[in-house]
C-alpha cells in the first residue's frame, strides 16, 4: 500500500474528524483552511495570517493516545524523553519539518506552529479545550541587585528551644525553637514590630527566627523555577528534581530556583527547615521561559500531587512559583483551578512592575482562584520601590536584600531581591501551618484566611494594596 505524508494544517482538521462511538451521530466539525506546504514548497508568508506558536490543551474526554490522533498527520516521533517522575515530552514531526511536542497526563498539551487561519478554525473543535498563543516569561527577581556573598559557615544551625511565655495565644501550642544566625527576613516574619537593625547589615547572618519545631516536616513544595542545586549543604538531602521542561538538563543554571528554595527549606536561611523540596525546572540559564514550559512544570506539579496525596504519610503540597509574564493565560488559570479543587496551596510573585498586580499573570488570578499573589516589602516595612502593588496582593513579605542559597558552590550563599524573595517565605509559612492544622491541608481558600488572620495588618507605605504582612504566627 502506497503510504504518503499530508499537510500539517490539513491534517490537525484531522484529529476533531476521528469517529466516536458507532451509536453516535458523527457531527462535522469546520475544516481549517489547508494550506499546504512541505519542506520543498514552503507556504509564502501572508501578512494578513501570521504564523506564531501555540498552546492547545485537549477537552478532558479525549483520551485517545497521541500516537493514535498523529498517525493520520503523517508524523513520527522523533523523540520521547521521561523525566524522573515519569512525565513525558514526546515530539512529533510533520512532512513540512514542523514539530508537535506534546506534554502533560492530568491536561494534555500540545504546541506547534500554526497560521492565524489554522488557529482560528481549530479553536471552535470540540475536542479542542483551549487554544492560546505561547509567550515568554521571567521571573520575580531584580537582576540587577544580585551578587554572591560569602561561604556558609561550616557550624551547624544554632537553635534552642524557646518557652511560650508570653507569647500571643494565635500562635498555636507547640514546641517552639529559635535561630540565632539568622538573615533579617527570617526575625520579621516572626516579629510584630518593624526590626530595629541596631547597626547589622541586612545581609549578615545576625538575627534570630523564633518558629514551630516541626519544620514543615512531610509537606511537599514544588518549585517551579530554574532548577535546585540538590547537592548543597544547607538542603540536607531533602531537595531533588522531579522535572525538566529542558530534556535531561537539571541542573539550575541560573541560581534563581536555588535562592527562592533556600528560602523555603534550607536549614539556615530556611522558613520551613524540614520539607521536602520538589524541583521543577522551566526556566533556563537566563532566567527566561516559554508559556508552554511553566504550563508543563505546573500539570507537573499537579500530577505530582495527584499521586502522592493518597500515600501513607502525606501531610500535604505546596506550589511555590516566583514567574509571570504574558497577559491572562487560560490555560494556566485552568491548571490553578484544578490545584485549588485537588487541594493544593499556592503562592506566586506578584511581579516588579512597580503597577497594578492584576495586570501581572499568573499572580493576577488570586480575585478567581485560591492563590496566594505576594507583594515584597523592606527592613522599614514599606513597599519594596519595584513590587506590583494593588487589590490583588493579599498578604506582603520581605523581599529586598534577601539571603539565600547559591547554585555555583554547595556551601555559598547569595543576595537577591524582587518579589521573587518574597513569595517563597509565604510557601514555607504555608507549610508550617499544614502540619498544625490537618482541617487545612486540602483547603487552599480556608489556608489562605488562616495564614492572614496571622499575619501583621500594618500600614505598609506605598502598598496601596492588603495591608497584610507575613507571620508565622508567633508574637514576641
Amino acid at each position: 500500500m502506497k503510504s504518503f505524508m499530508i499537510s500539517t494544517s490539513l491534517a490537525l482538521a484531522i484529529i476533531s474528524q476521528f469517529a466516536p462511538s458507532f451509536a453516535t451521530p458523527v457531527v462535522r466539525q469546520p475544516k481549517i483552511r489547508v494550506r499546504p506546504r512541505s519542506i520543498d514548497n514552503p507556504s509564502p508568508e501572508d501578512p494578513n495570517d501570521p504564523s506564531a506558536k501555540y498552546v492547545v490543551v485537549l477537552a478532558d474526554n479525549e483520551k485517545r493516545p497521541w500516537g493514535e490522533l498523529f498517525e493520520e498527520m503523517g508524523a513520527t516521533a522523533a523523540a520521547a524523553a521521561a523525566n524522573a517522575d515519569n512525565h513525558k515530552f514526546s515530539t512529533f514531526q510533520m512532512d513540512d519539518g514542523t514539530h508537535i511536542q506534546t506534554f502533560g497526563t492530568e491536561m494534555r498539551m500540545f504546541t506547534m506552529q500554526m497560521f492565524a487561519s489554522e488557529a482560528e478554525s481549530m479553536r471552535d473543535l470540540d475536542n479542542i479545550a483551549i487554544l492560546e498563543k505561547d509567550f515568554p516569561v521571567s521571573t520575580g527577581l531584580v537582576e540587577e541587585s544580585s551578587y554572591e556573598v560569602a561561604e556558609i559557615p561550616e557550624e551547624p544551625v544554632n537553635m534552642t528551644s524557646v518557652s511560650m511565655v508570653g507569647l500571643d495565644k494565635r500562635q498555636q501550642q507547640g514546641q517552639l525553637v529559635q535561630q540565632r544566625g539568622a538573615p533579617w527576613n527570617l526575625e520579621r516574619i516572626s516579629e510584630v514590630n518593624t526590626l530595629n537593625l541596631n547597626g547589622r547589615g541586612v545581609e549578615q547572618l545576625s538575627f534570630n527566627y523564633v518558629a514551630d519545631a516541626n519544620g514543615g516536616a512531610g509537606v511537599d513544595v514544588y518549585m517551579v523555577d530554574s532548577g535546585i542545586n540538590v547537592n548543597h549543604v544547607e538542603f540536607g538531602g531533602r531537595a531533588r528534581m522531579i522535572f525538566s521542561a529542558f530534556g535531561q538538563n537539571f541542573q539550575d543554571d541560573h541560581f534563581h530556583g536555588t535562592h527562592t528554595a533556600g528560602t523555603v527549606g534550607s536549614a539556615r536561611f530556611g522558613v520551613a527547615k524540614n520539607v521536602n523540596l520538589l524541583g521543577i525546572k522551566v526556566l533556563d540559564s537566563s532566567n527566561r521561559g516559554s508559556g508552554a514550559g511553566i504550563l508543563a512544570g505546573m500539570e507537573a506539579a499537579l500530577a505530582s500531587h495527584l499521586r502522592r496525596m493518597n500515600t501513607q504519610g502525606f501531610i500535604g503540597s505546596v506550589m511555590s512559583m516566583s514567574i509571570g509574564g504574558g497577559g491572562p493565560s487560560q490555560a494556566q488559570l485552568n491548571v490553578l483551578q484544578r490545584m485549588a479543587r485537588a487541594g493544593m496551596h499556592v503562592s506566586i510573585s506578584a511581579m516588579n512592575d512597580n503597577t497594578d498586580a492584576c495586570r501581572a499573570f499568573p499572580g493576577g488570578f488570586s480575585r478567581q482562584v485560591p492563590i496566594f499573589n505576594v507583594g515584597a516589602t523592606d527592613p522599614r516595612d514599606t513597599k519594596a520601590s519595584f513590587s506590583n502593588f494593588g487589590p490583588c496582593v493579599n498578604i506582603h513579605g520581605p523581599g529586598t536584600n534577601i539571603l539565600s542559597t547559591s547554585n555555583t558552590n554547595n556551601r555559598g550563599s547569595r543576595v537577591a531581591q524582587g518579589t521573587s524573595m518574597a513569595c517563597p517565605a509565604v510557601s514555607g509559612v504555608i507549610a508550617l501551618e499544614l502540619v498544625k492544622n490537618p482541617n487545612l491541608r486540602r483547603d487552599p481558600a480556608g489556608m489562605i484566611r488562616h495564614i492572614q488572620s496571622l499575619a501583621i495588618r500594618r500600614n505598609i507605605r506605598g502598598a496601596n494594596s492588603a495591608q497584610i504582612m507575613l507571620n508565622n504566627g508567633v508574637r514576641r
